[in-house]
């Protein structure tokens, strides 16, 4: 008797633990198989998906802890998987049962109305395990959970609506709470770490958003986002924020590998604290990519140490340009090689080595990074040291600079490795072994030291004896040399005075003429946003398309005009020739009726005999 009871015992048990059993139990990475073991941001490799009613699953359970910070569960739960051909790139998860949310950004346990997640396709096993998943979702949640999708996939780092790949690490988890809270997670699975993003937060129970509390967001950006004929040559990348922001402090991070152009220049805000401007070179015919902020890096903050909300900054540069070369010179110079164009277009081993050698030195850039901030400092200038020795010919220096410069500051050893360095290449030149790239590292190099008479010196030490390379270096220091009063040396470099004056009105014309492409494109945009609201009843979704941002671009574009005019107005005066700096004064006041283009050569004068009276300090 005790035998059959034991027996219907474990029939019974095993039944349970049967009917436990999630029907059909699905592996989603044999589902959505995937060969990628890193991260893809390339905008242009931002992958279509696809979701269909097959791609609903029911889950018997979800948990998502991080550290302590963040921790979401939910009993069974409808999912939604979001596919490309690489594999599964988005979750919906809406709860059949109570699903809660803790956090340290409320005070109490929130209610979970849905789950959107942004992953690597490689990780979805670990967010879902097979025990949990079955086939039998609720295929009729497909248009709602296509509305959730709509609404979250800009704000998760994507290019448009096409799937950019995270690293395995990061992990964007996005909680809209049943009592309408929007809890934005940024999750870096390796350091355990979830950042709260309040500004994507609509909850009416949520303490409201002051202006000087709100995080600082990009207002606007020149280049515009997604241009795609930006004028390639040296020119200045600007930023401009929603408020005031901390000086000396900013990420400029990479997208992709080498998504960022070689810096001219250390970055610097105007006197207002808003606009952020680096100095850049721009290849023709080149996709480049900017993070102003990132998950890790976020050191565009405002004076409270509130970091900015991320943004992505894309552009492609137009195929060919003028900008950049010495008006009125009769040959063009290779960048790289510092060669005249034709003469000698095989580049050395190690040129052809500078754009591999600019990945690895951003790459570095991070690494050094990291240490500095675990206050490993010798391990971080080892790691400079390193990079140099292997492509200390390559001109990659510059992506290092800013870390290299910050380590010095709190380890000496190292700024004394950084001068050591340019002083090794100001021998080179004395040697006659210098050239473009050389030159342009010493440069960065005294300027991200404020180091500027060393750059004059070595010019200056070169000038007379190497014209040619002169000529190609006087890009770098051509308002160095007008604040010493060089004047003459810059009438000698600069070629023909109207062919110069062309040149910098041509560069306003066509800084206008996308000025005015991207006010429509915006102003598109802008529409196809309200009407995509409108249609799907979205009142509380804050709106993704670009700001109209022509204005300010066309006050960038003028001032750049008027700084630039005024420079060439004023070697001209210095030089004695102040019939044709009015000439240049008369054409660019019918361009652009300005009172400091109308004030500039009496200005100019003025500077000039302020100059002329000073003891020279030779």
């Amino acid at each position: 008797m005790k035998t059959k009871f034991a027996l219907g015992c474990l029939i019974a048990a095993l039944l349970q633990a049967i009917l436990a059993t999630p029907a059909l139990a699905v592996d989603l990475l044999k589902q959505y198989p995937t060969q990628l073991v890193k991260g893809d941001a390339t905008p242009e490799n931002a992958r279509p998906w696809e979701f269909e009613k097959q791609d609903i699953f029911r889950v018997s359970h979800f948990s998502l802890a991080v550290g302590h910070e963040v921790k979401v569960e939910t009993g069974t739960a409808d999912l939604g998987i979001g596919h490309c051909a690489d594999g599964a790139v988005w979750a919906v998860l809406i709860p059949r049962e109570d699903g809660t949310l803790t956090s340290l950004v409320a005070k109490q346990t929130e209610a979970i109305a849905h789950v959107w997640l942004r992953f690597h396709p490689a990780q979805i096993n670990r967010l879902f395990s097979s025990a949990s998943v079955s086939a039998n979702g609720n295929a009729d949640l497909i248009a709602k959970m296509r509305d959730i999708v709509n609404a979250k996939f800009r704000s998760s780092w994507h290019a448009g609506m096409n799937a950019m790949i995270p690293e395995p690490k990061d992990m964007t988890v996005y909680i809209d709470t049943k009592d309408g809270a929007h809890r934005f997670f940024m999750v870096d699975t390796e350091k355990k770490t979830a950042e709260y993003v309040a500004a994507f937060n609509k909850s009416s129970e949520s303490s409201p958003i002051s202006w000087e509390t709100a995080p600082p967001v990009v207002i606007k950006t020149v280049p515009e986002a997604g241009a795609t004929d930006v004028p390639p040559g040296v020119t200045e990348i600007q930023v401009t924020f929603s408020k005031e922001m901390m000086d000396e402090s900013w990420s400029w991070c990479d997208v992709w590998e080498n998504s960022t152009p070689e810096g001219v220049d250390k970055p610097s805000y105007d006197a207002s604290h808003r606009t952020c401007t680096t100095k850049v070179k721009l290849e023709p015919n080149k996709v480049y990519g900017y993070w102003l902020n990132t998950q890790n890096y976020r050191h565009f903050q405002d004076p409270q140490h509130r970091a900015a909300v991320p943004y992505l900054l894309t552009f492609r540069t137009a195929a060919s340009s003028s900008i950049g070369q010495a008006p009125g010179a009769d040959m063009r110079i290779n960048p790289r090689t510092g060669l005249p164009a034709g003469k000698s277009d095989g580049l050395s081993p190690a040129t052809a080595d500078h754009a591999n050698a600019t990945v690895v030195a951003y790459q570095h850039a991070s690494e050094v990074h990291d240490l500095i901030t675990d206050g490993r400092y010798d391990d971080a200038l080892q790691r400079c040291l390193a990079f140099h020795e292997q492509y200390k010919s390559s001109g990659a220096l510059i992506p290092l600079l800013n870390d290299w410069v910050e380590l010095g500051r709190r380890y000496p050893k190292a700024r004394e490795a950084l001068i050591e360095i340019r002083d090794h290449d100001a021998k080179e030149f004395a040697a006659g072994r210098g050239y473009t790239d050389l030159f342009s590292e010493v440069n960065s190099i005294n300027g991200a030291l404020h180091l500027d008479d060393a750059t004059y010196e070595l010019f200056k030490s070169f000038r007379d004896k190497d014209p040619d390379l002169a000529q190609q270096c006087y890009f770098y220091v051509e308002s160095l040399l007008v604040g010493k009063g060089e004047y003459q040396w810059c009438y000698d470099h600069m070629g023909d005075p109207q062919g110069r004056f062309d040149s910098i009105r041509q560069s306003l014309t066509m800084q206008l003429d996308t000025q005015k492409r991207m006010a429509a494109m915006q102003k598109q945009s802008a529409q196809r946003m309200a009407e995509i609201n409108q249609k799907n009843g979205w009142t509380n979704v804050p709106a993704y398309s670009m700001p109209d941002t022509s204005s300010m671009i066309k006050k960038s574009a003028e001032k750049g005009f008027v700084s630039q005019t005024r420079q060439l107005i004023e070697i001209l005066v210095a030089t004695g020739l102040k019939t044709d700096a009015e000439k240049i004064r008369d054409q660019a006041v019918t361009v652009l009726d300005d009172e400091r283009l109308k004030s500039a050569v009496a200005d100019a004068e003025e500077k000039v005999h302020s100059k002329s009276a000073q003891p020279e300090s030779k």
